[in-house]
This record gives structure tokens, sequence and C-alpha cells, in this order.
């Protein structure tokens, strides 16, 4: 059985300009990248909090309008801040917009009391 190596990267919305993020993902693009992935945090993680956030969502959204082939997604997304429609609206419209080049989300709860 043969399987093909398939090669990716995950880029945080966070301490970055949207200019330097459309850049790295351009690139990606261009080298055949399969996937991209960002993540659904409110605020910078493993970092200086107080620093600059690009939102999820509409970042994976923008982000994959700026690209051509390369499969995109959420490694996470803020399960528990987000109410029942707007956690559906947001992948709806990134599929929408980006030729159904989104990957299908998982979404996991840190909370023991909240179902995951």
């Amino acid at each position: 059985m043969t399987k093909t190596m398939r090669f990716g990267i995950q880029t945080g919305p966070q301490h970055v300009s949207w200019g330097e993020l459309v850049d790295i993902w351009q690139v990606a693009d261009g080298l055949k990248f399969d996937t991209a992935w960002t993540f659904d945090h409110f605020f910078p993680i493993m970092s200086d909090p107080k620093g600059s956030q690009l939102e999820g969502w509409v970042a994976l959204t923008a982000l994959a309008m700026k690209t051509q082939q390369v499969r995109v997604g959420t490694l996470v997304t803020a399960k528990l801040s987000r109410g029942c429609g707007p956690k559906t609206r947001p992948p709806g419209t990134a599929r929408t917009t980006t030729s159904r080049r989104r990957i299908a989300i998982r979404s996991r709860c840190r909370n023991p009391g909240h179902p995951s």
C-alpha cells in the first residue's frame, strides 16, 4: 500500500501583521503545501496576552481568499465562547467563499463540566 506524504503549516493569528500572515500563506500555497491552519483563540497564547490578535474565523476566511489551492482549517475553535449561531456561521461562510477548500474542524472543551 502506497501512502502519500502531505505537508501543512500552522500559523497563529497573533503578534503578526496582516501583510506578514498573507505573505506566509501565499508562500505555502505557491510551494503546494496541502494544508494551512490557524486557531480561534480570543487572545494570544503562550506569549504576551496583551499583544495583537486577529479573530480566527475572519482571518481564516480572508487568508483562504488570498490563496488558490491550499486546504484551510482551524485547529481550535472557541466552543464555550460562541453560542450555537455564531459557532455555525463562520465555517459556512469560510466554505462558501473558498470553493470548498475548508477542512472540517473539531472543537474540544477543557471544562470538565461541559460536554465536548
